[in-house]
């Protein structure tokens, strides 16, 4: 029998903003629905709330907003993650899955453009970004979008 550490790294693939992302299982915790979120006044727009999930209580962020894309009031899944073990736990707002990609260093290639990506490779017949977790949603990371952000969301 093969076991899950046989399969090599891999990268939960998702659509955000109409484009296909992927982040490393290292640093997924839970994949869950959207549930209803608290919003919170005053919050930089990418914070869309907070979110109750079996007692913990997570920051919701709009993954599209925080990488400069369109906002996605459709999205419909929630990818529970964290950059590193010194970064907050949060809830990722996505429009879809679309499974789990092996990791193949020989097969990922430079990024096709700047931002918090660490190279691209492709899943599925599309190109998928892969997303360098810590540049995105790490503690500085967050920092650094909410002192840049618009408060509120229009």
């Amino acid at each position: 029998l093969r076991t899950v550490a046989d399969r090599g790294p891999r990268l939960l693939v998702f659509r955000a903003g109409g484009e296909s992302y992927g982040l490393s299982m290292e640093s997924v915790r839970e994949v869950e629905r959207l549930s209803r979120v608290t919003p919170v006044p005053g919050a930089p727009a990418f914070f869309r709330g907070l979110v109750n999930l079996r007692g913990e209580i997570l920051p919701v962020l709009d993954l599209a907003a925080l990488l400069g894309r369109k906002g996605q009031p459709s999205a419909q899944r929630m990818i529970v993650a964290q950059a590193g073990s010194g970064d907050p736990v949060v809830a990722l707002m996505v429009e879809e899955l679309n499974g789990l990609a092996p990791l193949r260093e020989s097969e990922v290639k430079p990024p096709p453009k700047a931002g918090p990506l660490r190279g691209s490779l492709d899943h599925r017949g599309r190109s998928v970004l892969w997303l360098d977790s810590a540049a995105v949603f790490g503690a500085e990371a967050l920092e650094k979008a909410a002192a840049a952000s618009p408060e509120g969301r229009a």
